[in-house]
């Protein structure tokens, strides 16, 4: 009769343990947010198995939380849409299945932890949020990015093979992008877009005459280069190192082009990517007469024996 009942103590300890699994959730705000999951409201805590029987998008949109510690127990979320909260840093390394993240209007946010191995994340988007930097190199399956308006410096995806769209505007002029580092091998058909970026003077790319000038706008004073030592160049405050100079721009009938190269080409193109101009550059000033052209924004392609540098120009009538 004794053992029966230790062994009816022992059953019923296993269940208790069992069903009292929990993933502290701090915040209470988030809490209550997770009414649907918890079964114990205001306790700082939810069932883990609710949470990570969720395999759909998680929707906490301007919930007003400051804190998601207790997100990393939705392993097998495909999607967080954590748009116009307050936290300031975010730890999704445990969340490998999200393959959808929002995080736009996130003010306070400045860093995200992302998984290290793993991830089968393929679309990010936090516009207007404060992000100083972000490691998206583990995921390998990421095809569009929107960071719109943060604060980043640099931004490196050369491992992510899979992008389609990038957009990296407008980080401010404080924080401006110095680095965009663009060697994955799309730079023929990927859509970039990282214009009002002021000290963004360097854009690496594996081959500075790839870029597809249909899908690339870049800022006036960006320049397609391939390796660190064409950067450092641009960068010198020996202004004479500087290939092309072209102004004024805007231009209205012409402009001038100060080349430092013996023997080089421009082509101009529309935004759309025809070609609406060619002319052959000798040292020193050339004239440029555009009276053919409409209003518009154009990008101008300098090309001499070893290098290749584009610039946006802008033609008013």
């Amino acid at each position: 009769m004794k053992k029966i009942t230790y062994l009816l103590a022992f059953f019923l300890v296993a269940q208790t343990s069992l069903f009292a699994q929990y993933t502290a959730v701090p915040d209470a705000t988030f809490e209550a947010a997770l009414s649907f999951y918890d079964d114990i409201p205001a306790d700082g805590q939810v069932p883990t198995a609710s949470m990570e029987a969720e395999t759909g998008t998680l929707g906490l949109g301007a919930a007003g939380i400051s804190d998601f510690t207790g997100i990393e127990a939705f392993i097998n979320a495909t999607g967080l849409n954590l748009n116009y909260n307050n936290m300031t840093t975010l730890d999704l390394s445990t969340n490998l299945a999200v393959q959808t993240l929002t995080l736009e209007g996130c003010a306070n946010l400045t860093s995200v932890t992302m998984p290290s191995v793993g991830s089968q994340l393929t679309s990010f988007s936090a516009p207007d949020a404060a992000l100083s930097a972000i490691d998206l190199s583990n995921n390998l399956l990421l095809t569009t990015l929107n960071i719109h308006a943060n604060q980043l410096t640099e931004l490196d995806l050369s491992l992510n093979t899979a992008l389609t769209s990038v957009v990296c505007t407008n980080q401010g002029s404080a924080t401006s992008l110095t680095s965009l580092d663009m060697r994955n091998g799309t730079n023929a058909t990927v859509y970039v877009d990282s214009d009002s970026n002021n000290n963004l003077t360097c854009i690496f790319v594996d081959d500075s005459s790839e870029p597809n000038l249909a899908t690339w706008s870049i800022d006036l004073n960006s320049n397609f280069v391939e390796n660190q030592g064409e950067c450092d160049l641009l960068g010198t405050d020996d202004k004479t190192l500087t290939a092309f100079s072209m102004y004024p721009n805007p231009a209205r009938s012409s402009f001038s082009i100060l080349s430092k190269t013996q023997s080089s080409i421009l082509d101009v193109y529309s935004i759309t990517g025809k070609l609406v101009l060619t002319k052959e550059l000798a040292f020193g000033e050339n004239e440029v007469g555009i009276t053919s052209l409409s209003s518009g924004v154009y990008l101008a392609r300098f090309t001499s024996e070893n290098r290749s540098e584009t610039k946006k120009l802008i033609v008013v009538n």
